[in-house]
């Protein structure tokens, strides 16, 4: 018991020499000492911040270390789970899978809502609350820890300035430590032209780009009770938009949202020009683009993109195969073609090439 408490006692010691404050007297019961200890600290960090959190962890560990009195040992482990529990400030971690990003830290509101057996869709059949599917290997930097299972993230793969969420069981290696970024490597062209024809078909929901569907999902937030493979499909995000489909064909190599898209590669000059002037210039995985809206150059003929029809439901969403030559003049019906996406004020499209 002495050892135990000259242990502690050089703890906080330490603490209040790096943490400027004074040490106190320790009792020797077990759970009264942490919460004590908790209790200065905590009032410490909440004052003094992320660097300090960070040296107590430190020197927490070397504590650990150094010691081989395993109640000692045990009763630091929890002080250190926390803290990490309380202050994730500064933590990063990676996603072990295909890891859907939502704006509401609810999740099992969106996978099983009301009745443990459907998704929260909207009238256009859109789960609102994901924004996002970060491939495998993206890193996070941990905002905070919300509840137990869900973290606030950030990431520079995906930068916005909504809040973000993620759920524990799609992450890895939550340490304090920066993870390499991921590699990213770029699948070759005739991949990714094979990619686009593997999927045509596949329906449309905005903010969605894992077509080869996330299984865990169904591991995670499981139905309450039997449902359809229609929707265990749905279930699993097994559709994707139209961003979402470059985003999944090239890795993660590209911008996610149309809004980025636009500047993203070398802008074609189309400005002013034809419908038959702009068809000969194109090549496969050009982009014409505009805010809300992309489609991808197939080949010499065709176009492919996933595409919904706000104003008639009636029309079916998804991955679809056209001629050019109709596509470039639905979209010149209605835009005009610019070099500059800001050369104009009103409807306009640009090609970017951003495959070379």
């Amino acid at each position: 018991m002495r050892n135990y408490t000259k242990v502690l006692a050089w703890l906080l010691v330490l603490v209040a020499s790096v943490a400027g404050t004074s040490a106190y007297e320790l009792t020797t019961k077990d759970n009264k000492v942490i919460t004590d200890l908790e209790t200065a600290l905590f009032k410490v960090f909440d004052v003094r911040g992320e660097k300090i959190i960070w040296r107590v962890l430190d020197r927490i560990d070397t504590i650990q270390a150094k010691s081989n009195n395993e109640r000692i040992v045990a009763l630091l482990e929890k002080l250190e789970a926390d803290i990490d529990a309380k202050y994730t400030v500064g933590t990063y971690a990676l996603a072990s899978w295909p890891t859907p990003i939502l704006y509401d830290s609810d999740f099992k509101a969106q996978f099983g809502w009301k009745d443990g057996n459907s998704l929260n869709f909207d009238d256009y059949w859109e789960i609102d609350a994901v924004e996002h599917v970060a491939v495998s290997g993206t890193v996070f930097e941990v905002i905070k820890k919300v509840s137990d299972d869900v973290y606030q993230v950030t990431t520079k793969e995906y930068p916005v300035t909504n809040d973000t969420f993620v759920h524990g069981s799609f992450l890895t290696q939550v340490q304090r430590e920066k993870h390499n970024d991921r590699v990213k490597n770029l699948p070759s062209e005739e991949k990714m032209i094979e990619m686009l024809r593997s999927i045509v078909g596949v329906d449309y929901v905005w903010g969605w780009n894992a077509p080869e569907w996330i299984p865990k999902l169904l591991e995670v937030f499981p139905p309450k009770s039997e449902i359809s493979e229609t929707k265990k499909s749905q279930w699993k995000l097994t559709w994707v938009d139209c961003s979402g489909l470059l985003y999944w064909i090239s890795n993660g190599n590209t911008p996610r949202n149309t809004s980025w898209l636009v500047k993203h590669g070398e802008r074609l000059d189309i400005a002013w020009k034809t419908l038959e002037e702009i068809t000969p210039m194109l090549k496969p995985l050009d982009v014409i683009v505009w805010r809300g809206h992309m489609l991808i150059v197939l080949d010499e003929e065709n176009t492919v993109e996933s595409a919904v029809s706000y104003t008639d439901k009636s029309l079916t969403p998804w991955v679809q195969i056209r001629k050019i030559e109709d596509s470039l003049w639905e979209v010149m019906s209605k835009r005009t073609p610019v070099s500059n996406y800001w050369d104009v004020e009103w409807a306009q499209f640009v090609v970017m090439r951003w495959y070379k």
